[in-house]
This record gives structure tokens, sequence and C-alpha cells, in this order.
């Protein structure tokens, strides 16, 4: 994949993913954040779970060779956790307050993140990285 390329994506997956927050709002009204959180978790479960199976075929591999049962088991965990779990807690803020408020937090997890990767993985964090962070909050204040 080349880089123009993976820009251009990501730009459209920061824009699918920015319009969540109106989408999560309106749907809270009619359904409880914990069963949208569940339903979001199952609906990814059904769609992943075949393509990771089909992949591995293609290479000869399985699953079990793939992945040990221990990772498989922090995979699960973190998944769980990190990613429905706060997905969870999102729609339960949401449902509490507006979707602007939503979106203006998600602010601050691209401001730690950025941090976190230059602490913990010693990713410098550059002139276009910093200037990225900026204008991408900036943006979002809008």
């Amino acid at each position: 994949m080349t880089r123009p390329l993976a820009i251009v994506l990501l730009t459209l997956t920061n824009a699918l993913w920015g319009s969540s927050y109106s989408v999560v709002k309106v749907t809270v009204e009619e359904v409880p954040p914990l069963l949208l959180g569940a339903s979001r978790a199952v609906i990814a479960l059904l769609i992943l779970w075949p393509l990771v199976g089909w992949r591995l075929r293609r290479q000869g591999r399985t699953l079990a060779s793939a992945v040990s049962r221990s990772d498989a088991l922090r995979i699960a965990g973190l998944g769980i956790i990190g990613i429905s779990g706060s997905f969870i807690l999102e729609c339960t803020g949401i449902d509490l307050t507006t979707s602007t408020d939503g979106a203006l937090m998600i602010i601050g997890e691209v401001i730690v993140t950025t941090m976190l990767a230059e602490v913990v993985l010693r990713e410098p964090v550059g002139l276009w990285k910093l200037v990225g962070v900026i204008v991408g909050s900036l943006l979002r204040l809008e």
C-alpha cells in the first residue's frame, strides 16, 4: 500500500468514525447503551471471524497454529475491556450528554495516545505529528 493511499484511507476512516457520535446519540434514544455496545461486538465478531478463517486457510494455517491459547485469552480480554467496554461507556456518556461532548472528549484520546507512543514505545513525535495532533484537535472543535 502506498503512503498516499494509506493517508486517504485513514482520512475516510476518521470521517466515518467522527460521524458515529451523531448516530449513537440517535440510536441510544431507542436502544440501551449496553445492548448497543454488545450488539456492535457481536456484529463485528460475525463479520471478522470468517475473514480471519478465510485468510488463515489461504495461508495453509489454522487458528490454533496462528495464536496460542494464552494469547487468545489476552486478545479476547483486550477486546472485551478495551474495545467493547470503551464503546459501551461512550454510548452511556453520549446518552447522558450530547454527541458534540462525546466528540470533544475524543480529542483527549488523540493527545494521550501520541504522548503514550512517545513515552512507552519510544516513538519520536516529530514536527508533522505534532502539527497533525494540533490541527486534528482544532478541526474537532469546530
